[in-house]
């Protein structure tokens, strides 16, 4: 896995810490702008793991490439919806990314480590 030209886990989930405060306080230009860095260097960052991914059993890589699709798609969300009219629950969809992201990194790390 080349991270020298991507972000490590721990530089995503740093990514993701400032999509929250972002959120947190309630800029919307702030949040569109961090969740579509996020997105970025999350789609990066899996492009440049795909090699080390597919290693795994069939099994195994469904999961994991479903939680990164998932992520992707409520970070693509919550940059739509950072100004849209009505209730965005921004706060609380950036602090379920952080969570979600994390949780990923770990499996992903664990699942790499038995391969």
């Amino acid at each position: 896995m080349t991270l020298t030209t991507t972000r490590s886990h721990e530089e995503l989930l740093t990514l993701a810490r400032k999509l929250r405060a972002a959120a947190a306080d309630g800029d919307p230009d702030r949040v569109e702008a961090a969740s579509l860095k996020l997105h970025d260097a999350l789609l990066a960052h899996l492009g440049a793991e795909q090699p080390d991914l597919r290693r795994l059993p069939p099994p195994e890589l469904r999961v994991l490439a479903g939680g990164q699709r998932r992520l992707l798609d409520e970070l693509a969300e919550l940059a739509a919806r950072a100004h849209m009219s009505g209730p965005c629950r921004c706060a609380s969809r950036a602090a379920d990314v952080l969570a979600r992201l994390s949780l990923q990194a770990t499996d992903e790390r664990l699942a790499l480590a038995h391969a």
